[in-house]
């Protein structure tokens, strides 16, 4: 089982309840999905390692979702304590990739696009490296070939086109941008 194999779709924030429900940070445009899935696996990224169900097994079954405006909650198969929930805190919540929300034509998870070199014209500005996020939208944080960050809004007015074939981003920026 390997990591690439799978997306993150949340974290663990926290246990509710003596029950063992975990709580949700999503890490999604699609946080409705909680609400159909059926298993998900977990993994802790500060050891590099998947986390194992009571039954020494990868897969952990999904017995209940809770959704409410502000926050997510799961209840797993075999984690019935608060105590047993808190071991999970900070835990990514995978699925595996193929599970993944099919998105509409020329639309990218942020995942596809990092690596992919980007332009202003014919100008090669760097390569995407990241993509932040500060609340009001997106920034792609593209790094030139001295190193340096250039952070570009992640908006229709900057991104003209997005090929995944050629791993081309387009942006036309404004004068000003670059300085």
């Amino acid at each position: 089982m390997k990591y690439e194999d799978f997306i993150c779709i949340g974290k663990v924030s926290g246990c509710s309840g003596i029950k063992g429900l975990l709580k949700i940070t999503p890490i999604t445009d699609y946080p409705e999905r909680f609400l159909k899935l059926k298993r998900i696996f977990l993994f802790d990224d500060r050891k590099s390692l998947f986390a194992l169900n009571p039954k020494d097994e990868f897969e952990f079954k999904v017995e209940k979702c809770e959704a409410t405006a502000s926050q997510i909650s799961l209840k797993l198969e075999g984690i019935d304590s608060k105590e047993t929930a808190a071991e999970y805190v900070n835990f990514e919540i995978l699925i595996p990739e193929e599970e993944r929300v099919k998105l509409p034509k020329g639309k990218f998870f942020h995942y596809e696009i990092i690596g992919f070199n980007v332009f202003n014209g014919s100008d090669l500005l760097g390569v995407l490296k990241k993509i932040d996020n500060y609340g009001s939208h997106d920034l792609l944080n593209v790094v030139n070939a001295e190193g340096k960050e250039i952070l570009i809004p992640y908006r229709e007015e900057f991104v003209k086109k997005i090929d995944a074939e050629q791993k081309r981003i387009d942006v036309e920026l404004i004068e000003g941008m670059l300085e």
